[in-house]
C-alpha cells in the first residue's frame, strides 16, 4: 500500500493521510514535479510497472498514469526534472518472456497520464547512480568484457550517450552514488570502494 503521511514541525508525530492498495510491492519512487512516480516489482507474476500520483491532495493519492517496464529494479530522477531514468537487470528464461540483457530506459514524464519510454540503452546494467546531467551504469560481465562501470550523458535524456567501460575487478556493487567526479559504491557483503 502506498501511504501518506503529514509532518508538521520538527518535533511532530506523522499524521496518517490517505493511503491506496498496490497491486504489486514498491520497488523504488521519487518526486518529480509535484507527482510521485513508483516503481513496482514482479509480486505474483506481474509485470514490473512504473506508476505517477497525483499526491496533490494527500488524502486521496490517485493513480493517474502506468507504463509496464519489464525487470525494473531501480529509479532515479533525471536533472531536468521531466524524465526519469529506470534501470532493467538482467533476465533469464520465464514462462512469459525470453531473456534480456538488461538495459537502461528513460521515461518522459511530461504528460503524467501517458509516461512515455523515449530511450533504450541495452547495457548488462546492475545499478546506476545519477548527479545532474550525468549517470554511472555498473555493469555485470560478459563473455568477452569484465564487470565495470560505464558513463552515460544525459544532457539530452532522449538521447543518452554512452561512454567507454572501465573495468574493475571487485564484487560488482549493488548501489552506487554519484557525487561530483566521484563514484562510491558498495558491494553486497559490506566492501565500500
Amino acid at each position: 500500500a502506498l501511504q501518506c503521511l503529514s509532518l508538521v514541525g520538527p518535533d511532530a508525530a506523522p499524521v496518517p493521510r490517505g493511503s491506496l492498495r498496490l497491486e504489486s510491492g514498491v520497488v523504488d519512487m521519487l518526486g518529480v514535479d509535484g507527482r510521485l512516480v513508483v516503481l513496482t516489482g514482479a509480486d505474483r507474476g506481474r509485470t514490473p510497472a512504473l506508476l505517477v500520483f497525483d499526491v496533490a491532495t494527500p488524502d486521496s493519492p490517485a493513480v493517474v498514469g502506468r507504463r509496464e517496464i519489464d525487470a525494473a529494479t531501480q529509479l532515479l530522477p533525471c536533472a531536468d526534472g521531466r524524465h526519469a531514468l529506470v534501470v532493467c537487470s538482467a533476465t533469464g528464461f520465464r514462462w512469459n518472456s525470453l531473456p534480456s540483457a538488461g538495459s537502461l530506459r528513460v521515461v518522459d514524464l511530461a504528460d503524467p497520464t501517458d509516461p512515455r519510454i523515449v530511450a533504450k540503452v541495452a547495457l548488462p546494467a546492475t545499478t546506476a547512480a545519477v548527479d545532474g546531467a550525468r549517470a554511472v551504469v555498473a555493469v555485470a560481465p560478459s563473455r568477452t568484457e569484465p564487470a565495470g562501470l560505464i558513463p552515460v550523458d544525459l544532457s539530452d535524456p532522449a538521447r543518452p550517450a554512452v561512454g567507454r567501460r572501465v573495468p574493475f575487478h571487485d564484487a560488482l556493487p549493488s548501489r552506487l552514488l554519484l557525487h561530483g567526479d566521484v563514484v562510491y559504491g558498495a558491494a553486497p557483503y559490506g566492501n565500500v570502494w
